[in-house]
């Protein structure tokens, strides 16, 4: 694990040491200086695809925010092989002006990143960025105001581009009253099942600003697998998705959907040269795994190899993934 020590007379410099554990109880310290500097907030996951380690810890810039004598925080990634020799931390994802449009809306100041826990999934990086609505500068340099996580995916083996094109909660905060209505914090790992994906999370009740009578406890968020976020139609006018140029590595292509009463997903297969080359038959119902066949019995095993786009036509459902196998 990695456990932040501030400087005192025991550690001279202060940020993230490395510690060991044959058990999980019994910890031992590796050498005497910090493996990452700084210290505050952090998370740590494991890779297995790459065999490396990942850390996300928010580091506080110089005082460019928006919050008068409030630095500016971050999420900084750096990855290890070992756990011990790290790369230099490099800024991953920051607040930015839509962020910042949001808190003012709502009252606020600014935006922050407080923490970014990161979850390899399925081939991808997912991200849950607890996002920081600083309503008043306060006391110091800490401010006040409520944290909420939201949702970030990368493709980037470095870790450094991220894409944010829903701001909307992914896990919203409890009733007012609620033990969890102030703010929200994931942990680092995700448990999945056959058709569930889940996160343990810790809760408050006040914000960060701090109040009286403070509780926090523990719950336990569950969607649907691949369900934190669905392209959607509502069903009154069909909707169109073409990806990219995909290499098309096996013989069946699955999708996860929701279909409503009189709705389907279709799909057209479009080779390089964006030409038609098969039409799927619809897919209807609630389906976690569907296995979509083609029209006139096509198929697609003699595109084994090829680059290929897929265009899905959305009528009145919620397409969450696809995959080949």
């Amino acid at each position: 694990m990695l456990t932040y020590i501030p400087a005192d007379a025991t550690h001279a410099t202060m940020g993230y040491y490395a510690f060991f554990s044959p058990d999980g109880i019994a910890w031992t310290q590796f050498g005497s200086a910090p493996v990452l500097p700084y210290g505050d907030v952090s998370n740590v996951a494991y890779d297995a695809a790459r065999g490396r380690y990942i850390a996300t810890t928010k580091q506080r810039t110089v005082d460019i925010s928006a919050s008068p004598g409030t630095n500016d925080r971050m999420a900084w990634v750096s990855t290890s092989t070992d756990f011990v020799s790290w790369t230099g931390p490099r800024m991953a994802v920051e607040g930015d002006y839509r962020d910042d449009e949001a808190a003012r809306g709502a009252g606020g100041l600014e935006a922050q990143v407080y923490g970014m826990p990161v979850y390899p999934y399925e081939g991808v990086y997912l991200a849950m960025p607890w996002m920081f609505t600083i309503t008043d500068a306060g006391a110091n340099n800490a401010g006040g105001g409520p944290i909420v996580p939201q949702l970030a995916t990368s493709r980037d083996q470095d870790l450094l581009r991220w894409s944010r094109p829903a701001r909307d909660p992914i896990l919203p905060l409890g009733d007012a009253g609620a033990w969890d209505d102030s703010m929200i914090f994931t942990s680092s790992t995700l448990q999945t099942s056959a058709g569930t994906v889940s996160v343990y999370y810790g809760g408050f009740n006040v914000d960060h600003g701090g109040g009286p009578a403070q509780t926090a406890r523990i719950g336990l968020a569950t969607w649907r697998r691949d369900g934190f976020v669905s392209l959607r139609n509502a069903g009154d006018e069909p909707g169109a998705l073409t990806t990219r140029l995909v290499t098309y590595n096996g013989s069946v292509l699955h999708v996860n959907t929701d279909v409503m009463a009189g709705g389907s997903v279709r799909v057209e297969v479009l080779n390089s040269a964006g030409a038609v080359v098969a039409t799927s038959n619809p897919v209807t119902g609630d389906q976690l795994d569907a296995q979509v066949t083609w029209a006139s019995g096509v198929s697609l095993a003699s595109l084994a190899g090829q680059q290929v786009k897929f265009r899905f036509a959305v009528d009145g459902a919620d397409l969450y993934s696809y995959w080949i196998s």
